[in-house]
């Protein structure tokens, strides 16, 4: 651990899990592993959400299934404490591998009907529409029928 703080040390461990993959280091998958087995160990519910984010994020290539599950999951643990940016951060990756690997639609109703604020909406309202025409479905079908803001963007 970082000079002797469990708490500090898995900080560290998530974001080198996460700076290894984005450098190609598929080994990260496993420190983000052993970094969430530590971080239930801990019990600290913010190390526990960034634990979960780093194996979702290590594993979205390798295996989505995986992946799609630490993200849910980690939206949750935010949620419980309050971190709404990384909660968006989440939903964006989410929505993104549910887009490639499954159904993005409740995911993006739950991210759009979410808590609203002004500076995200017209982004969510973007993302929601690009990957429901990734996903195949058209905007009628979506959270996003009938506002005619986000059609053509």
């Amino acid at each position: 651990c970082a000079a002797g703080d469990p708490i500090m040390g898995m900080v560290a461990q998530t974001n080198l899990a996460n700076f290894r993959f984005i450098a190609g280091d598929r080994s990260a998958m496993g420190l983000a592993e052993e970094g969430l087995h530590a971080a239930h160990a801990i019990g600290n519910p913010s190390v526990i959400a960034m634990a979960l984010y780093a194996v979702g994020y290590t594993h979205q290539l390798d295996d989505p299934a995986r992946s799609i599950e630490c993200f849910r999951d980690g939206i949750e643990q935010f949620g419980r404490i309050g971190s709404t940016f990384m909660i968006e951060v989440s939903y964006v990756l989410l929505i993104r591998l549910e887009a490639l690997h499954a159904d993005p639609r409740d995911a993006l109703a739950q991210w759009i009907t979410g808590e609203q604020n002004e500076v995200h909406l017209l982004g969510r309202k973007r993302l929601c529409s690009r990957a429901t025409q990734c996903a195949g479905a058209s905007d009628d079908d979506g959270p996003t029928a009938g506002n005619t803001q986000v059609h053509g963007v």
